[in-house]
């Protein structure tokens, strides 16, 4: 069984290309535009992962980082920011497992992944 993957930022381009890639490398991969559907997603089970942009035009990813870890203690979670990382140690302390700005590399997306994924660094 594929590992599952939800991608929630609202730079589509990005969104997209995320989605392909993680795609490509046998994962099953959702994609949520906003912070609401993005909480629509957390209904479900079986999330492994979830790239988490910081700043969506309905509610920020601290908002959506707080609620999934409610429900989904063992959902490994990457924030990703275009902004410094001024919320970094809260992220961190919120539960966050990986926190990357961009722009940042596919190679360092796909090594932050698997590093979170496999518990090893």
């Amino acid at each position: 069984m594929s590992k599952k993957i939800l991608i929630v930022d609202d730079e589509k381009d990005i969104t997209f290309v995320l989605k392909e890639f993680f795609t490509s490398k046998g994962y099953e991969a959702l994609v949520a535009f906003s912070g609401k559907e993005a909480m629509g997603f957390l209904n479900q089970t079986g999330l492994n992962l979830i790239l988490l942009d910081m700043y969506l035009p309905d509610m920020s990813g601290l908002e959506i980082l707080r609620e999934a870890r409610k429900t989904h203690k063992d959902t490994k979670i990457i924030i990703l920011t275009g902004f410094s990382e001024e919320y970094k140690e809260e992220a961190e302390r919120m539960g966050c497992d990986a926190f990357l700005t961009k722009p940042f590399s596919v190679k360092a997306l796909i090594a932050a992944a698997e590093s979170v994924l496999t518990g090893k660094e």
